[in-house]
């Protein structure tokens, strides 16, 4: 079989960032792979994290990952303060590095385009006293937003039924220009091979 189709679940792990959602299985996606030669292979994948903040009722049910939460001074005016429905676009190569009968290891490399909305810190109102600060009203502006970077990864398969459908676990790390987030994601996948 030279084609696979894959849907993939799982959770992930990020770095520099003030609130995500720490649920195992937390992101989703699919994914669609290519045998170009005998061990290796080109694939496309989608994958969407589930981003939250079930703590801010404006934002109940948004995916939403929080950078600058503590809005502490009118200096502040401009920092980013959320990112909201993101989603991941990965392309790239695929080799297996070891196989040994049913089992099957892999490793990858793909370019990734992360793309979502990024929300910005307009205006403050607030009042001062000597030593405190309390915001009454903040102004968020939505921008658009999308940024470059790359994948790397490794995955274990167990073939079942003449290698026509795998199961296994993948870990990816993801890595992005322009300050967004490191990420590690975890999970599992289950595919069709045709």
């Amino acid at each position: 079989q030279k084609n696979r189709i894959e849907v993939l679940a799982g959770g992930f792990k990020m770095y520099d960032v003030v609130f995500y959602p720490s649920d195992y299985l937390s992101t989703i996606g699919i994914g669609y792979k290519r045998k170009v030669k005998n061990k290796l292979s080109v694939g496309l994948e989608y994958v969407q994290p589930n981003f939250s903040l079930p703590t801010s009722a404006a934002y109940m049910g948004v995916r939403t990952l929080t950078q600058h939460v503590i809005v502490d001074y009118y200096d502040d005016t401009g920092k980013l303060y959320f990112r909201k429905n993101y989603h991941y676009w990965d392309l790239g190569v695929n080799y297996e590095c070891l196989r040994i009968k049913n089992h099957a290891l892999n490793i990858k490399q793909h370019l990734s385009l992360a793309h979502g909305t990024d929300e910005y810190i307009a205006e403050i109102i607030a009042y001062e006293y000597p030593n405190e600060f309390h915001v009454i009203y903040s102004i968020i502006e939505p921008q658009k937003a999308h940024y470059w970077g790359g994948v790397t990864g490794i995955d274990y398969n167990y073939f079942l039924w003449k290698d026509r459908i795998n199961i296994g676990l993948s870990a990816d790390a993801r890595y992005y220009f322009n300050n967004f987030p490191f990420q590690v994601n975890y999970g599992l996948h289950v595919g069709f091979n045709f």
